[in-house]
């Protein structure tokens, strides 16, 4: 879990590198990365794809990850940002 955490926060900050737009592009992707793992759970208990697009908000139930719960799952998506954001800090620019 800390290699994939670590593995989250170096790649946040090569998004960095590309400013506060890569920070944008670092946290949107790794929403959609959770909320498409969210998806693919709620299928074991026998939601289809109709159902998610019919009714997205259900599908927020399944976001926390059975291993790690909320914890993983919130972390999942600050240190990307924290990287991006640290990297687009230092680096100075907003471009």
């Amino acid at each position: 879990m800390v290699k994939s955490w670590i593995a989250h926060f170096l790649i946040g900050s090569v998004f960095g590198l590309l400013g506060w737009w890569g920070v944008l592009t670092a946290f949107s992707f790794f929403l959609g990365v959770e909320l498409t793992q969210a998806a693919y759970r709620s299928f074991s208990e026998g939601y289809r794809w109709k159902d998610v697009y019919s009714k997205p908000w259900a599908v927020l139930k399944y976001l926390p990850a059975k291993d790690g719960g909320w914890i993983d799952t919130v972390l999942d998506l600050l240190l990307p940002l924290i990287g991006a954001s640290l990297v687009a800090y230092l680096k100075g620019g907003l471009l």
